[in-house]
């Protein structure tokens, strides 16, 4: 794993909702072999509210990530249950000469930024406080844009027997 980068997103969620999927922008992506980008999903039980415990990891190849302003769409399975702030990122696995670019928006549209960044020495860091020593102010958020519903409760009564099912229009 040669970079991680994430996207924090606040708990304003209606109770009990899910986690189900999220949709990722990238600007360049591009493979000389079999790299991959894990689409991963963290809490925020980090130190001093960073990322924290990674809840899923979903893969997915270099190769078919779109570049034409189309989304990469990523679904969580098993769903999981919104109750506070987490993040969504991705790790990169790639190999020399891939590159991955995960756009974001323009720097000070998103302030302060909710951008983070994992260093070698697996410390998390926003993208400000971590260029911060070069003068950078850098407030943006990773394009990444969540899918989350309320678990349906609707249910349908199983039919017993074919005679119970019925087409219309008949004849059809």
């Amino acid at each position: 794993m040669k970079g991680l980068f994430s996207y924090k997103v606040g708990s304003n969620y209606q109770a009990g909702s899910v986690l189900s999927g999220a949709l990722l922008f990238f600007g360049v992506a591009t493979v000389n072999g079999t790299g991959t980008v894990d689409v991963k999903v963290w809490n925020n039980g980090g130190t001093g509210g960073s990322p924290g415990t990674v809840l899923s990891i979903q893969p997915v190849n270099i190769s078919s990530i779109p570049v034409d302003g189309n989304p990469v769409l990523v679904n969580f399975i098993p769903t999981i249950p919104i109750t506070t702030d987490f993040y969504v990122g991705i790790g990169i696995n790639y190999a020399q000469g891939d590159s991955v670019i995960l756009f974001t928006n323009t720097n000070g549209s998103t302030n302060p930024g909710t951008s983070w960044e994992q260093w070698e020495d697996n410390t998390w860091h926003t993208y400000n406080a971590a260029y911060a020593p070069s003068n950078y102010d850098i407030n943006v958020a990773n394009a990444i844009f969540t899918i989350a519903c309320q678990p349906s409760t609707v249910s349908i009564q199983e039919a017993n027997s074919l005679s119970e099912i019925k087409l219309y229009p008949n004849p059809a």
